[in-house]
């Protein structure tokens, strides 16, 4: 197969898709204009060569939440009660949900979702390398940065959902030499994930871990007992991200002032209800007159050391509800239920995909657990988190219920 792909001249267009998705993953943690020209090239022709063979008339189980997905960020748009910068949230969102949407509705082979998996976790080794050096020996940042994901949790976020596929890939591969390799790069991961110190991104692994851990018992039994000691020797050890944990609790910051950042939200949303939202990414229009009157609405005094008002609402849920409405949350929390139902379905069926499932499960914690305190779904962590929810999508269409 690999023969056949390096013979350019004997190229299909279904070819020229995949070379343009292997690029994008390259391309995505480390730089921006690359990352989406090629982001959209594959999203073109993806649509043009499932137009020619017919499949983009045929439905597809995961169409109807997509579906949802993009009317929400139009009609949030279109419809939006404050005027910003809705239209620019609107061009940088579409094209993620359009990505998650085809890709979860192709056809690859089992070798070619093997490739384009082992393709992601290996592309990202050059960026992972250029941060370790920045940050070890540059000493250019006080925690480990992604080059072009961004700061603390962006970075962190990212980080640990690549590490969950990574352990994922290490456990389900039969071949000792692949095993092994696949192991070593893991416990580089993980190491990066200790010092980009975001607490979320730690717990976030921390979870996932334990659930592919313990989803690969048939396979051996030492793998739980070897993570929960790597875990245990972090906390021993004061690793960065747990001694910032200790800072913090010393400070009485734990949650870093997010719970002045949700009170605005919670505040504005009781007094400003709407279906469609105030639009994509016009969170930081919400200032102190607007709080200050929703509660003189209700006679009660507005105390300013309770709020703080950033650009982000650093909750997902919150983010949805505020921005994109009552509609815009609701699918949201159906997109939500789908993918829980999915990783559900398929967990007794994991053995044959186990690499799958798992980078399945870690991307669903990276938008849903991991969204609980920060703003996800989005940029970098957010193609990559549909990506793995795609090729696991396609695997259980074709390959798992083609078989019930």
């Amino acid at each position: 197969m690999l023969k056949n792909f390096f013979n350019i001249k004997a190229w299909g267009l279904l070819q020229y898709e995949i070379a343009s998705l292997v690029i994008l993953l390259f391309f995505l943690p480390s730089f921006e204009a690359p990352k989406h020209l090629f982001l959209i090239i594959y999203v073109v022709l993806n649509l043009i060569r499932q137009f020619k063979d017919g499949s983009l008339l045929k439905t597809n189980r995961s169409d109807l939440v997509f579906l949802f997905l993009i009317a929400s960020l139009f009609l949030s748009t279109i419809f939006s009660t404050f005027s910003g910068e809705e239209w620019r949230g609107l061009r940088s969102n579409l094209p993620i949900l359009v990505f998650g949407w085809i890709i979860a509705r192709s056809n690859y082979k089992k070798k070619t979702l093997e490739i384009l998996f082992a393709v992601s976790i290996l592309s990202f080794l050059p960026t992972f390398i250029y941060g370790a050096y920045e940050h070890f020996l540059l000493k250019r940042f006080y925690f480990f940065k992604i080059h072009s994901v961004g700061f603390v949790n962006a970075s962190g976020i990212y980080l640990a959902l690549i590490t969950g596929a990574a352990l994922s890939i290490a456990i389900a591969s039969v071949e000792k030499i692949k095993k092994y390799f696949f192991f070593i790069i893991f416990l580089f991961f993980y190491l990066g994930l200790l010092y980009t110190v975001s607490r979320t991104a730690f717990v976030q692994f921390s979870i996932t871990g334990l659930i592919i851990t313990f989803a690969s018992i048939d396979y051996k039994k030492s793998y739980i007992f070897g993570l929960i000691s790597l875990l245990v020797i972090t906390v021993i050890f004061n690793a960065p991200v747990i001694k910032k944990q200790y800072i913090q609790q010393g400070k009485h910051e734990v949650l870093a002032e997010r719970d002045m950042i949700w009170n605005v939200a919670l505040e504005f949303s009781r007094s400003n209800l709407s279906f469609f939202g105030i639009g994509p990414k016009n969170y930081y229009l919400i200032d102190s007159n607007i709080i200050r009157e929703s509660l003189n609405k209700r006679g009660e005094f507005y105390d300013s050391s309770r709020y703080k008002y950033t650009d982000l609402t650093h909750n997902i849920f919150l983010s949805f509800f505020i921005e994109r409405g009552i509609f815009g949350f609701l699918s949201l929390i159906g997109f939500m239920i789908f993918w829980i139902k999915s990783l559900i379905s398929t967990f007794k069926s994991r053995k044959e995909s186990l690499y799958l499932w798992g980078a399945s499960l870690s991307a669903f914690l990276s938008v849903f657990l991991a969204g609980l305190t920060h703003t996800t779904f989005s940029h970098e962590q957010g193609i990559l988190a549909l990506f793995f929810f795609g090729l696991h999508e396609m695997y259980t269409k074709l390959y798992i219920n083609k078989k019930a």
